[in-house]
């Protein structure tokens, strides 16, 4: 049977779930603003991800709560790339071009990340700007300013 998760009701940074069971549910990055998903839990239940709300879907984010049974969010690594610009002149550039490409670009603390794209990594490297690659989360997203006319 389906069950249908339709709200966010905590993240596990903030509760105590040391007595719960936690069932996760595996969400790629680019699946974290989507209204409606289609999953199996790491322990084979089929869910639905129905969120009304405009919240963005975030790693450790508690979808369904029954007694001692709960179903969380586990946000799936992907290969990445990294960058970590030494002056803000280098972080302008870094993040100016990846818009150019329309790539999608999220920070972690002093660092820029893109999904992993060859030519991204190729033409970074042509202007002698270190990227490294790795696997990780890719959770805070920047959005882009709303569309404006001229």
């Amino acid at each position: 049977m389906e069950v249908i998760l339709a709200e966010i009701l905590g993240n596990l940074r903030d509760m105590d779930y040391s007595d719960k069971r936690v069932e996760k549910v595996a969400v790629e990055w680019f699946e974290l603003d989507k209204r409606f998903l289609r999953k199996t839990t790491d322990q084979g239940r089929d869910v639905g991800i129905n969120i009304e709300s405009c919240n963005r879907l975030q790693q450790g984010d508690v979808l369904y709560i029954n007694g001692p049974n709960i179903i969380v969010v586990e946000l799936s690594k992907t290969e990445a790339i990294v960058f970590e610009p030494q002056t803000m002149k280098e972080m302008a550039l870094i993040c100016y071009q990846l818009g150019n490409r329309h790539a999608p670009i999220f920070l972690e603390e002093n660092q820029v990340l893109t999904p992993l794209d060859q030519t991204i990594v190729s033409f970074f490297n042509k202007l002698n700007i270190p990227v490294r690659l790795e696997r990780r989360r890719l959770e805070h997203v920047l959005h882009p300013a709303p569309s404006h006319a001229h």
